[in-house]
């Protein structure tokens, strides 16, 4: 599985770049070339992880997929619009993770926040490679998503 060949690839708990996909050195088969990666492995067995990501142009998306091979989550960037997502994954179990900020009274800034219940998974952003000419910008894209503990 998927899971199995990413998993001693990928930090914990945070996100990172993969090198650009060549011959040989592909993480997984048939993941395209044309195509920038930024992949993170998280576990929730110590607390919620979040994950941010922004997704400035079509063909971006922002995927979470379990260890199983299950997609349990997917956004797409609208052309022309920059969008910005922000998923809290939470522990699967029925753990108090205290009160949220709104119940709190205080109201919370940026996207809407999404909770999705996973022990475990990879979190993935695919950017389409648009050429040497925009290379730096994409890489810088790829390096603002975030993914850590909460």
């Amino acid at each position: 599985p998927a899971f199995v060949r990413l998993e001693p690839l990928l930090p914990l708990n945070k996100m990172g770049v993969l090198p650009p996909i060549a011959p040989g050195t592909q993480p997984l088969p048939f993941l395209s070339p044309n195509v920038r990666y930024a992949m993170c492995r998280f576990v929730t067995s110590k607390g919620a992880v979040e994950v941010k990501a922004k997704l400035p142009g079509a063909g971006w998306t922002l995927s979470v997929h379990l260890p199983g091979g299950e997609n349990v989550y997917t956004a797409t960037a609208e052309p022309g619009r920059l969008s910005e997502v922000k998923i809290l994954m939470v522990p699967a179990d029925d753990r108090f993770l205290g009160l949220t900020p709104e119940a709190r009274g205080i109201a919370r800034e940026g996207p809407a926040l999404l909770e999705i219940r996973a022990q475990s998974g990879i979190a993935v952003v695919r950017a389409p490679d648009a050429g040497i000419a925009f290379q730096r910008q994409i890489e810088a894209d790829l390096a603002q998503a975030d993914c850590r503990p909460q």
